[in-house]
């Protein structure tokens, strides 16, 4: 066991989170987190008024879901990138690259 212990960091990426009149909604399409620090909420809050504006505008629920989803990958990819960017800091380096990570995290080669 190393001296420093990570718990997995994944993501599970999906071509599509929608699927007739059934679609994932707040962290479960768009978790934009890694730390449970809250800044999540306001993307969860938009996604919320997505969701409602899409329905209130569609007749059919599928249709409404489509957009909704279509609307809301706009606003979180790039903070889904980012996310993706900073799981590799928490990542244990390959001890035979000569990289340590001092806290709180960061590679430092010697």
């Amino acid at each position: 066991m190393s001296a420093m212990d990570f718990d997995a960091v994944s993501a599970v990426r999906l071509a599509a989170w929608t699927r007739g009149r059934v679609s994932l909604v707040g962290d479960a399409a768009s978790c934009v987190s890694l730390l449970g620090d809250g800044s999540s909420l306001a993307i969860a809050i938009a996604g919320a008024h997505t969701l409602a504006d899409s329905l209130a505008n569609h007749r059919d629920t599928a249709d409404a879901l489509r957009a909704y989803e279509q609307r809301h990958r706009k606003l979180v990819a790039a903070k889904q990138r980012t996310v993706g960017l900073a799981a590799a800091w928490l990542r244990e380096p390959d001890p035979s690259s000569g990289a340590t990570m001092p806290p709180p995290f960061g590679i430092v080669r010697g």
